[in-house]
């Protein structure tokens, strides 16, 4: 504690010099500190203009080591700090952090083309969407965006407890964090302060509602494409409540989207002859479910979660019963549009006021996307809306 506080008075000297050298403007500045481990401690500068703190700005020489000797002045290298410019505003940035695995772009291009569009209309934010595969590749994302200065981190939750540390590093870096899409029954627990996504279970329920509308009868197959996904386990778990026969769950999670000869062996196996409704909880893998029901010529109802092409022609050929269409698109631009509402509150609660706890005066509160139903009678639209989307692409 002592080296940091010796270390910032040294940094806040530097900070004065640097203003006062900038003609005819003020730039106002503050100094970020933080324990490393081992002792250390690294420090950053971060100037401020009328939209909120810009990037960090980090000197070469920024660590203190643990052994500095006390009482004497220790000085980064410098920095060059610019005066803001009233008409060119600084840019704040913003992360969205998703579990994107190989082989779901379709899906996952959705997210990201939401945050292009969305960012295009915000001139003084940009917009960094990364991936991560898993828990760990995730969390060394979002300790990226807080290198990078970001002040707002959107993240997916499929794994919340392997996230859990990562969001408490960003909010004690003064970073807000907002989740999306899998963990909505999770998120306040690991420190998020808003989620958006579909009811995952609501969902599943919707499919277990059609399932027995189309008279499918007896055993239901729900496809998990993902080893460890929260959400999807949801989706399942909320068939199981409404479904009237058996539920039975497949997990391919470890050939996936990538694997294709694997996942269609693995849902082959699953596709016993008491298998009469199938549910598949990607649009890639409904495809291999609908190709493995015909070559077997089995009376099996197909439904899915999200559409691409090849789904929407299945619909309206009446291969696939219905689609769940989730709306990444809609998922990221509400993401972001809930990050600029929340920020600039969380900002000054933790860095001016310094509550320790945000969500004890914002709280959690999650939006709710209620799927969209795609059937026969809808899909050839949906088919004109993806050819306009991917026209802007």
């Amino acid at each position: 504690m002592m080296f940091l506080m010796l270390l910032t008075a040294a940094l806040i000297a530097a900070a004065w010099g640097l203003a006062s050298a900038i003609d005819n403007g003020e730039v106002e500045l503050r100094i970020q500190a933080r324990a490393l481990d081992g002792g250390r401690v690294e420090v950053a500068v971060q100037p401020r203009a009328d939209e909120g703190w810009g990037n960090r700005q980090l000197p070469e020489l920024r660590f203190l080591p643990a052994d500095a000797e006390l009482g004497r002045w220790k000085s980064s290298s410098p920095v060059s700090v610019a005066k803001p410019d009233s008409s060119e505003p600084l840019e704040s940035l913003y992360c969205l952090v998703t579990h994107e695995n190989p082989g779901d772009e379709e899906f996952w291009g959705l997210v990201s083309f939401g945050a292009r569009q969305w960012d295009e209309l915000h001139e003084t934010i940009r917009v960094e969407v990364h991936a991560g595969t898993d828990a760990d590749a995730q969390s060394a994302m979002v300790d990226q965006c807080i290198e990078a200065g970001a002040l707002a981190i959107g993240l997916t939750l499929p794994d919340p407890q392997g996230v859990e540390a990562a969001i408490a590093r960003a909010i004690d870096a003064g970073v807000y964090v907002n989740s999306f899409n899998s963990g909505l029954s999770a998120y306040g627990d690991v420190g998020s302060i808003r989620h958006v996504s579909v009811d995952e279970v609501g969902a599943g329920r919707q499919a277990g509602d059609h399932f027995n509308a189309a008279d499918a009868g007896g055993v239901a197959l729900c496809i998990i494409h993902e080893s460890s996904n929260i959400g999807l386990e949801e989706r399942c778990q909320g068939l199981d409540d409404t479904y009237e026969g058996e539920v039975r769950r497949v997990n391919i999670g470890a050939s996936g989207l990538t694997d294709r000869d694997a996942s269609s062996a693995a849902i082959a196996e699953a596709l016993t002859d008491d298998i009469a409704a199938v549910l598949s909880l990607n649009s890639r893998v409904s495809i291999l479910a609908m190709e493995l029901i015909a070559a077997t010529e089995a009376d099996v109802v197909l439904g899915t979660f999200d559409q691409n092409g090849d789904v929407l022609s299945a619909l309206t050929d009446g291969q696939i019963e219905f689609a769940l269409d989730t709306s990444p698109f809609a998922q990221a631009w509400y993401t972001l549009s809930t990050m600029l509402n929340n920020q600039p509150a969380f900002s000054v609660l933790v860095n001016e006021i310094g509550v320790a706890d945000p969500q004890q005066v914002l709280g959690t509160f999650d939006i709710q996307l209620s799927p969209r139903l795609i059937t026969a009678e809808n899909a050839e639209a949906f088919m004109r809306v993806n050819s306009f989307t991917a026209a802007q692409r």
